[in-house]
């Protein structure tokens, strides 16, 4: 069995050698990547949690108003996760951004500007993935209590 070698000339690295040399790249990178995995660790906790409740629900009120409950819950810890990460990938990227204004023509405003609206577009995605889920929750909520309720018998 003979081991390929990769030439100098075809190698590439899984990350952007430059980034290396920004001081505090890494720390943040980590740390945003933390932050990420702290998120899902919190969500994951409440989906479990959602399940014991559940169990205790006695009607179909019951199990909407948890619903209720848990989606909004869900869809304020998006909205600020959404601010959080935003935020922190910035600043992340401004050491980049202006590295990179010193050898383009974009100034400060506009790179800001781009981020602020990329930063509204992950919070607009969040938000419409959310209200989605809301909206289906609605329905299902509707449809089994529409499903429970049986037209009386006259006798």
């Amino acid at each position: 069995m003979s081991k390929k070698k990769i030439s100098k000339d075809t190698f590439e690295f899984p990350f952007d050698l430059e980034k290396a040399f920004i001081p505090g790249y890494f720390k943040k990178a980590l740390n945003w990547q933390q932050e990420i995995v702290s998120f899902y660790a919190r969500r994951f906790i409440l989906y479990s949690e959602i399940r014991e409740k559940l169990a205790d629900c006695r009607s179909t009120h019951d199990v909407f108003e948890l619903q209720s409950q848990f989606l909004s819950k869900m869809y304020f810890d998006y909205v600020s996760e959404a601010a959080v990460i935003s935020e922190m990938l910035f600043d992340m990227a401004q050491p980049a951004i202006e590295k990179s204004q010193k050898t383009t023509e974009t100034g400060p405003k506009e790179t800001i500007l781009k981020a602020e609206k990329d930063a509204e577009k992950i919070i607009k995605l969040a938000k419409n993935q959310a209200e989605t889920i809301i909206e289906a929750a609605e329905a299902r909520a509707d449809s089994l209590i529409k499903g429970k309720k049986r037209p009386s018998k006259a006798a």
